[in-house]
């Protein structure tokens, strides 16, 4: 049974605002460019409903933060500081469609042959802000997210990872499997009642063309295994995904039987 359950909304221009009907309480953390952006989406936004701030930037400046993004790109994080807000740490978005060993390819080569030359600065601008922040990130070894500016101090802030198991299948979806259940554990003892995971997706990504769950007895199926791997936060990737199902009620009320 989860503790919480968090919502990422990555393109809120696409959710029906008055029809979003969670049965339980909850944030929302809504991807925007700009606070201007962020106040627009809110006007239009039922009070009700608890937002936050997911700031992005545009794809040529890298659409996720990391040591490779420009000094310009990453102080664009203060002009939201006071929000609740979600930080990805990430290196920057490539240009291909979307693939999972590609991804991987492109992340290694990046990691191995070009060096981020912002780390610090990224890090000490995310440690200087007053907002109430979760930082966001690659379920990888700790030396390999430090290459790309994954280095914040533990003490700030809550830790999510996402754990996306769409992405693969088969074999190489059962030894992720073992290695997630690893993973989850590690970063429990590691960051306590702080630690959140994303179960995703529900729906397509930034690339438009990621792996999702084709039912919600797909999800539900996984739902049971982030419980069972000892997750108590739990992060859902993306509201819009449920937001376009014709079943949507039953996808929220599934969720909310999970909830302790």
């Amino acid at each position: 049974m989860f503790s919480s359950i968090t919502f990422w909304c990555e393109f809120p221009e696409k959710v029906k605002w008055k029809e979003v009907k969670i049965p339980f309480d909850t944030e929302i953390f809504i991807a925007s460019s700009s606070i201007k952006e962020f106040n627009e989406l809110r006007k239009k936004i039922p009070k009700k409903l608890k937002l936050c701030v997911w700031p992005t930037l545009r794809k040529e400046e890298g659409y996720w933060f990391s040591g490779y993004c420009s000094k310009e790109s990453i102080l664009k994080l203060r002009e939201f500081d006071g929000l609740p807000m979600k930080i990805d740490v990430e290196p920057p978005l490539p240009e291909m469609k979307f693939s999972a060993l590609g991804l991987l390819k492109y992340g290694v080569s990046l990691l191995l042959f070009k060096k981020p030359k912002n780390n610090l600065f990224l890090k000490r601008t995310i440690e200087d802000l007053s907002s109430p922040l979760i930082i966001s990130g690659l379920p990888l070894p700790n030396f390999l997210l430090k290459r790309y500016g994954d280095n914040v101090r533990k003490d700030i802030g809550r830790r999510n990872f996402f754990i996306y198991r769409t992405f693969f299948s088969g074999i190489l979806g059962f030894v992720l499997s073992v290695y997630y259940k690893w993973f989850i554990k590690s970063r429990l003892n590691m960051y306590k009642e702080r630690a959140m995971f994303a179960i995703g997706c529900v729906g397509p990504g930034i690339f438009g063309d990621e792996p999702f769950y084709k039912n919600l007895k797909a999800f539900e199926k996984d739902l049971r295994w982030f419980s069972e791997s000892g997750v108590r936060n739990l992060v859902v990737f993306n509201l819009e995904g449920i937001m376009m199902r014709q079943n949507k009620e039953e996808w929220f009320k599934v969720l909310r039987a999970y909830l302790s």
